[in-house]
């Protein structure tokens, strides 16, 4: 299996079928409990006994309308009540849910939440689920991010960015939810869709090197990272890989430093020129050699042998007039050739 795509579900999902979500490759699920300390969600049982049921990873998250910090740490109760029977099925982490819902239920209460209530509230939530026994994890949007998360405080819990978009505008996140529109062949309805990047909250090693899925190459670097947002350098080749881990192809690389171009493979080309290619699209040509003195010296150590042995005559001229009017692919088949 390639990278890791896992959903999170609700009563909002209705009745789920896990066997098909198995099928499709859901390699991970994260099942909501409910919300504030009365509402069990009305699909958790249902939801619980069908991941476990088709062996997906589960892990939790629980809606907050907590007024206070000692409100949140109420909610953990709560939960860490409604997991009991649970505790051996749940190996991701127990998320607390803070969201825009919470502070405006808070204000119909005449109680204002800030930057100062999102942390402090985690932090109580978070702090008595992992004395229960669980992996804490907190659950924010880039707004949020931006706003109220302060990362001295909750930067040690396991991270749930939220952003629906390509390309995720934050790092150092454990699971990103990337949409909220995916569809799932025997499913029903939309959910919300999330990658796992930090592998090691399951436990899972990766095998360094190249691998590929149906979406492209991607390449592991550690047992537990692939490359990302980044430029590396794989025998002695450079390729770029995007937000998502895979590598890209045919296509141009635009950053700070400049505009480059990935080949077929993958690999950045070098040493070509640019022209319009058949979809007038400037795409890298081959180079086209009409002179000797032309050829890159590179060339020239094992083209100037076979001149001089009269096995390359030229169409015309001499010395470095020689006229050759070659593309590049024939001067290295000739190089070839004569190393056989």
């Amino acid at each position: 299996m390639g990278k890791i795509i896992g959903i999170d579900v609700s009563e909002h999902n209705g009745v789920v079928n896990w066997s098909a979500a198995k099928k499709a490759g859901i390699g991970f699920a994260v099942i909501r409990t409910g919300y504030g300390t009365s509402h069990v969600d009305k699909q958790f049982a249902a939801n619980m006994a069908g991941a476990a049921a088709q062996g997906i990873p589960i892990g939790i998250y629980h809606f907050s309308y907590a007024l206070t910090a000692a409100g949140a740490k109420q909610e953990a109760d709560y939960v860490i009540k409604l997991l009991a029977a649970y505790k051996n099925q749940i190996t991701l982490p127990v998320f607390f849910d803070f969201e825009y819902d919470t502070v405006d239920y808070a204000k119909k209460q005449g109680v204002t939440l800030g930057k100062d209530a999102f942390n402090a509230h985690t932090v109580a939530f978070c702090e008595r689920i992992k004395a229960a026994g669980y992996t804490p994890g907190t659950y924010y949007n880039l707004d949020y991010l931006r706003k109220y998360v302060d990362m001295d405080q909750v930067g040690g819990y396991v991270q749930w960015y939220a952003q629906y978009s390509s390309t995720a505008s934050a790092a150092g996140h454990d699971i990103w939810q990337y949409s909220s529109s995916y569809t799932i062949p025997g499913c029903s309805g939309r959910f919300d869709v999330n990658l796992l990047e930090n592998t090691a909250l399951l436990g899972k090693k990766y095998t360094l090197g190249w691998h590929q899925d149906s979406k492209g190459w991607w390449y592991v670097d550690t047992e537990t990272t692939y490359y990302k947002s980044r430029w590396a350098q794989i025998g002695g080749e450079w390729y770029y890989f995007d937000e998502k881990g895979y590598m890209l192809m045919d296509t141009w690389k635009v950053d700070s430093t400049g505009t480059y171009y990935l080949g077929e493979d993958g690999k950045m080309m070098t040493n070509r020129i640019v022209g319009l290619g058949a979809d007038g699209k400037l795409r890298p040509m081959e180079r086209y050699y009409h002179l000797l003195s032309d050829l890159p010296d590179y060339y020239r150590k094992e083209i100037d042998p076979l001149i001089a042995a009269g096995k390359l005559k030229g169409k015309s001229g001499k010395g470095e007039n020689l006229v050759l009017d070659m593309p590049e692919s024939t001067v290295r088949a000739m190089i070839i050739l004569n190393r056989v």
